[in-house]
């Protein structure tokens, strides 16, 4: 099957890179799930990730994949442009590498991570903000038209501060404001 740019993709590279992925994880004594990488080891449980941990995470998962997974949103972003005008003003939360916001043409580009490489990865433009998203938001009240998110609820260490990030964060009473989560 051949993929965005012409990479091929067969059954056997995407097997042996799944395997190299999982050969990194494992469960301690505690019954903690911890992951493996070149600087040290991640604790994967319920408490919130420290911004190193982030940074370390973030090297695993997406070190040497950065061309493909920019194609890849460049594709996303022509399906989500139906929703999203090239005159709005859009908040990439939980942005990660900043690979969407960087992608999506827009007026004003936002983007939110705790991870303090986000802001490394973010293109001229994009103004970032290094903050846990259950708190208030550093941004103009009516300043965004979206809200874009990909996995990434799953990873809030619980209900208060996923009602906390949705209820709270951005003012959504105040005019009409899309979220696009997937």
């Amino acid at each position: 099957m051949t993929l965005i740019g012409g990479e091929q993709n067969t059954w056997e590279k995407a097997e042996r890179r799944r395997y190299l992925c999982l050969r990194r994880m494992f469960y301690d004594t505690a019954g903690h799930l911890r992951i493996r990488t070149k600087s040290g080891e991640i604790n994967m449980s319920s408490e919130a990730h420290s911004p190193t941990d982030l940074q370390q995470l973030y090297e695993t998962r997406f070190a040497g994949r950065s061309g493909y997974r920019k194609r890849v949103w460049e594709v996303l972003c022509r399906f989500f442009s139906r929703w999203i005008s090239a005159e709005g003003d859009v908040l990439d939360l939980g942005c990660g590498w900043c690979e969407f916001i960087n992608a999506v043409p827009c007026r004003r580009k936002f983007a939110m991570d705790l991870n303090p490489d986000a802001e490394r990865h973010a293109l001229p433009g994009v103004k970032v903000l290094q903050q846990d998203c259950a708190e208030k938001w550093r941004l103009e009240d009516e300043s965004l038209d979206v809200v874009f998110t990909r996995n990434f609820f799953e990873h809030l260490t619980s209900k208060s501060a996923l009602g906390k990030t949705l209820l709270e964060n951005p003012p959504w009473e105040k005019h009409y404001l899309k979220l696009i989560a997937f």
